[in-house]
């Protein structure tokens, strides 16, 4: 009975209630430790059959990578957001950001791809929008400025004339020549906004005692003393000596201005033609006296 329990204690027999007392493999004396003496799984108390347990129980390793659901969400590009604002107002700058707008989704992978495209096609399309307009504006204010001209001739002196055909031709007496008046004349209030005069001068029996073109010149000047003298330039226009003056004088109730072309034909004979405004009208009417004067043909 004795041997009994000392094998028990040493571990060598497992049967009957005392198991073995070794708590590790370590504690076991080195002659137990052989094939076939003692099973470690069954003999070492608590020891490797419970640190296989919690091993089997022990949580997988955590994952180093970023969980899906901690991912921070995508931002839209802030050039397409503004692109597509503006494209509705400022539909150039709005074109521009909506551009690099997508460049940066394209290559960042950021949203905001259907607001850059949306903003690069309003804008364009505000923008031709825009550009229609303003040439339709553009083309009703020259239309608006421009005037139809209609052809006067007079047979018996030898000129013809181009003059706005609304305007209302007149004859007018001058003591030596012969001469007309075109006015653009509003009936409701009376008031002349412009003005055409053209006179002849027939050529003196004897001729010129003086420089003809120079001396109507100083008259125009003189004729009121409130004249001033803007441009004045003498040149040869189609073989005709000619002199070009430019004025301003004080009329009756405003300041006029007034453009003179003086012609001397080779036989002596004058042509001069006046085209005048209130000054305050003159920007209206400069561009068709111009052409009036261009118009005038001496036969």
């Amino acid at each position: 009975m004795a041997k009994k329990d000392t094998l028990r204690k040493l571990g060598v027999m497992r049967s009957g209630a005392v198991s073995g007392t070794y708590k590790n493999a370590k504690e076991r004396p080195t002659e137990l430790q052989m094939d076939g003496v003692y099973d470690a799984e069954k003999d070492l108390v608590g020891g490797d059959k419970t640190s296989k347990k919690h091993q089997s129980s022990e949580e997988p390793p955590m994952s180093h990578e970023p969980s899906k659901n901690n991912q921070q969400p995508e931002k839209t590009n802030a050039m397409a957001i503004a692109g597509f604002v503006l494209a509705f107002f400022l539909p150039l700058i709005g074109l521009v950001l909506s551009i690099v707008g997508l460049v940066q989704v394209n290559k960042k992978g950021q949203k905001g791809k259907g607001l850059a495209i949306a903003g690069i096609i309003i804008s364009s399309f505000v923008a031709l929008l825009h550009l229609i307009l303003t040439i339709m504006v553009i083309i009703a204010v020259v239309s608006s400025n421009s005037i139809t001209l209609t052809e006067y001739r007079d047979s018996a002196v030898g000129y013809t004339i181009k003059y706005p055909e609304k305007w209302k031709v007149s004859q007018q007496n001058i003591e030596g020549a012969k001469g007309i008046i075109i006015k653009d004349e509003y009936k409701e209030t009376g008031k002349t906004y412009g003005q055409i005069e053209v006179v002849y001068l027939p050529a003196p029996a004897n001729g010129y005692t003086s420089d003809i073109l120079t001396a109507i010149s100083d008259s125009i000047k003189k004729s009121n003393p409130e004249t001033t003298t803007v441009y004045e330039s003498r040149q040869t226009k189609n073989g005709l000596d000619t002199l070009t003056l430019v004025t301003t004088y004080k009329g009756e109730t405003e300041k006029v201005k007034a453009k003179t072309t003086i012609l001397l034909k080779k036989d002596n004979s004058v042509y001069t033609i006046s085209t005048q405004s209130p000054e305050a009208n003159w920007d209206k009417y400069q561009d068709s006296f111009d052409e009036i004067h261009n118009t005038f043909q001496p036969n």
